[in-house]
This record gives C-alpha cells, sequence and structure tokens, in this order.
C-alpha cells in the first residue's frame, strides 16, 4: 500500500464497531464494570485508512489512550503500513479480564471473539474490516 495525503483521501466509506470492555481495568475501579468501546474504522478501495475510538468520558485516562491508539493506527495506515503488519502488534494484549464478543450474522457454532484489552479489541475489529472488505 502507498502512502496517501490526507488532503487526497477523498470520501471514506466506514464501519463503527461496538467492542465490549471491562472498564475497572483501566480506571481503578473496585468493581468490574462492562462498558462498551466503538471503534470506526474509515476506508477506500478496500484499504482502512482511518480508526477512530470512544470510550468512556471525554478527558479520562482510558479515552486519551484510546485516542492515541487511534491517532497512531490511522497514521501508521495513510503511511503505507500493512495492515497486517498493525493486527500483529496490537492481538494479544492482555490486561486482566477478557470479554466475550460474539460475530454478528456467523453460524451459532462460531465462537465469539474474546477481548483481551482495549488494543487488542481494537485489532479484533480491524480485522473484521479486513475480512468485511473481501467478498
Amino acid at each position: 500500500m502507498e502512502k496517501v495525503s490526507r488532503s487526497k483521501l477523498g470520501t471514506l466509506e466506514g464501519i463503527t464497531y461496538n467492542v465490549p470492555i471491562h472498564a475497572s481495568l483501566y480506571e481503578n475501579e473496585v468493581q468490574s464494570t462492562l462498558t462498551k468501546m466503538y471503534v470506526t474504522i474509515n476506508g477506500k478501495d478496500g484499504c482502512p485508512l482511518e480508526v477512530f475510538i470512544n470510550i468512556a468520558k471525554s478527558g479520562s485516562h482510558m479515552s486519551i489512550m484510546a485516542d492515541a491508539i487511534g491517532r497512531l493506527t490511522s497514521g501508521w495506515l495513510q503511511d503505507g503500513a500493512d495492515p497486517e503488519r498493525i493486527l500483529k502488534h496490537l492481538l494479544h494484549m492482555k490486561c486482566g479480564t477478557r470479554v466475550s464478543w460474539p460475530k454478528v450474522g456467523a453460524a451459532p457454532d462460531t465462537a465469539p471473539d474474546t477481548v483481551l484489552s482495549i488494543p487488542d479489541g481494537v485489532a479484533k475489529a480491524l480485522q473484521r474490516w479486513i475480512d468485511a472488505q473481501t467478498p
């Protein structure tokens, strides 16, 4: 994939994924709280180019960390990085409690994804986006 100029992105098509995650892992809460992380991936011609992550309150530690992951991932994609290489670095990063994420529209016997952390959830959303682009 070649480097893409931000001014030449034009109109992108995107998908937003609702990824379950445990908030207590990131906000030092006593009780484990299941919350949602929204990962939006925009792309063009089957190539992902932007990743936006929305989780928790704006300005919170968790929100800022998620925003940094999204900005870095978007920058790498726009600079021509292979999405598979990004997946390799983010997948399977562990942080405490795991959360099951069912695959919508999958066969009943299909095992759900297990989300291990914010980076792992972002990688799994990116993998689903890539899979959705191939007929």
